[in-house]
């Protein structure tokens, strides 16, 4: 499954092509924290990439993000960080901004 870089998608589009991939990993959880306790028969994936955009609104914020509820995810992506610098720059992309403020554009041109 391929998406060209700044292709626009409805959702529909991004359903259709998601889904016959996540059914054949119907036993992976795809996780934005690392620290998860392991379960025989499921495989983990740690998505750094979730971390790298919640520090990003944290910068944006100037402290530390918190969610109504106090959600264990947001406690979590509060108390860890992952180096940028552990990837390529042109590996991912971790952006956060208001949409008043341009973010939308600034995404579709960086992506």
């Amino acid at each position: 499954m391929r998406f060209r870089r700044g292709a626009t998608l409805d959702a529909s589009q991004v359903i259709d092509r998601i889904a016959p991939v996540s059914a054949e990993l119907s036993a992976t959880d795809v996780l934005p924290y690392p620290d998860v306790e392991l379960v025989a028969g499921r495989t983990v994936l740690y998505c750094c990439s979730f971390q790298l955009a919640w520090e990003e609104l944290q910068r944006l914020l100037v402290e530390p993000v918190h969610l109504h509820g106090d959600p264990l995810l947001a406690r979590k992506l509060n108390e860890q960080s992952f180096p940028r610098e552990a990837l390529s720059e042109d590996a991912f992309l971790a952006m956060a901004g208001l949409v008043r403020e341009g973010i939308s554009d600034r995404i579709t041109v960086a992506g």
